[in-house]
């Protein structure tokens, strides 16, 4: 049981104050967000500056805890990518996530995978207001997991576009001194934590790409609308494919073929092969250079008929060069759902033509992970496919 009393005694109580970042901070700051993709970096770094602060602040309050941050997100790059956060800080067998936020706001943004996946989640969730230019921070409230798991049950929340819960910022604790006086008082088993399957087949990296990343809604392509995700990454909507029979004879120039006449003579090409598209299918394309090859990806999407009751839906995928450009040997396509992988295509000496195609189905709440990987071992993964039709 908390004895509040004599602890707070024992504690040499502070003026809650601004928590000082020195440069060496920054500059560790700096060294962390430069491992991760140019669009994560900032978040990295404010992360990193949450980190270093809060340690400080542990630091100033008490001298008789130990923090080891060895194994946190931050800590490792494909994950501090992924989680815009600092989960798994451990602090006398005790894991915290950090959360760095800006201004202030009425509500706190907590990572998906943070909330439910059982690597990522917290005993604590602690809130830090940094303010970069300012070089401080201060810490700005605290949530229990069991807490948070008791508030969800009166109050739900939904994962937004980005992947994140809007918590309200009633739900944290005010007081600073309340984690104290947990991580002094209280045993880590009196904050029951989920735990990972173990028969879990893929990576979890693998995992965090569904979890993480903003998706695709590829079934607004069949209204001829976009989502945020698909503009972001450039997708440009096509005509809708005409039956091979209804073709016109393909031009043979490719630098003369517009993308819509590239895409009809390949639909004219894999019908004749056997291959089926769904009534009613739509597809899109983006062009992109990938280490200084310019790529070209087709992918087509419509309802299929239901199975035993359950609609279900096809993603069809080729990629391709651009014109006046080749694949290159050895390039390949993978589809994966959050089992694992399922379809994989390379392009090898024995492979014929210019393109690399690969098709799955599943039911409307099924994501499809798209991967592209260069001779030289790059790797592009878009954003999930999605199919929810409003």
């Amino acid at each position: 049981m908390l004895n509040s009393l004599d602890f707070l005694t024992e504690m040499e109580l502070l003026p809650e104050e601004a928590i000082t970042l020195e440069p060496s901070h920054l500059i560790q700051a700096a060294n962390l967000s430069s491992q991760v993709n140019p669009e994560r970096q900032w978040q990295v770094y404010l992360n990193a500056l949450a980190l270093f602060s809060f340690e400080q602040w542990l630091q100033r309050r008490s001298g008789v805890f130990t923090l080891n941050y060895e194994h946190c997100s931050l800590m490792q790059p494909s994950y501090a990518e992924a989680i815009p956060a600092v989960c798994n800080l451990e602090v006398n067998q005790f894991r915290l996530c950090l959360l760095a936020v800006g201004d202030r706001d009425d509500t706190v943004m907590i990572p998906a995978a943070a909330v439910d996946l059982p690597e990522f989640v917290d005993h604590f969730y602690v809130v830090l207001e940094v303010h970069e230019e300012q070089q401080q921070a201060t810490i700005q409230g605290v949530l229990r997991y069991d807490q948070l798991v008791r508030y969800r049950q009166s109050q739900p929340i939904q994962v937004d576009a980005d992947q994140n819960y809007a918590v309200p910022y009633t739900w944290f604790d005010a007081d600073p001194d309340s984690l104290l006086l947990y991580l002094r008082c209280l045993n880590p088993a009196a904050i029951a934590l989920p735990t990972a399957a173990s028969d879990r087949p893929p990576s979890l990296a693998h995992w965090l790409q569904f979890i993480t990343q903003p998706a695709i809604n590829a079934s607004l392509w069949l209204r001829e609308q976009w989502d945020e995700v698909a503009q972001e990454f450039s997708w440009i909507l096509l005509p809708p494919p005409v039956a091979a029979s209804a073709l016109r004879s393909p031009i043979t120039d490719s630098f003369r073929r517009s993308p819509g006449e590239e895409f009809e003579a390949i639909v004219q090409q894999l019908e004749r092969s056997g291959l089926r598209l769904p009534t009613q299918a739509r597809g899109a394309y983006r062009d992109w250079i990938m280490a200084n090859i310019p790529l070209r990806l087709y992918a087509v999407v419509g309802e299929l008929p239901p199975v035993e009751g359950t609609p279900e839906w096809s993603l069809l995928l080729v990629l391709g060069a651009q014109p006046g450009a080749n694949l290159p040997q050895d390039i390949s396509l993978e589809i994966s759902d959050p089992n694992g992988i399922l379809v994989q295509r390379s392009l090898d000496v024995q492979t014929n033509g210019d393109y690399l195609v690969a098709q799955v189905s599943g039911t409307w709440d099924e994501k499809f992970l798209v991967s592209i990987t260069l001779p030289n071992g790059e790797r592009l993964t878009l954003p999930p496919f999605t199919f929810q039709p409003g």
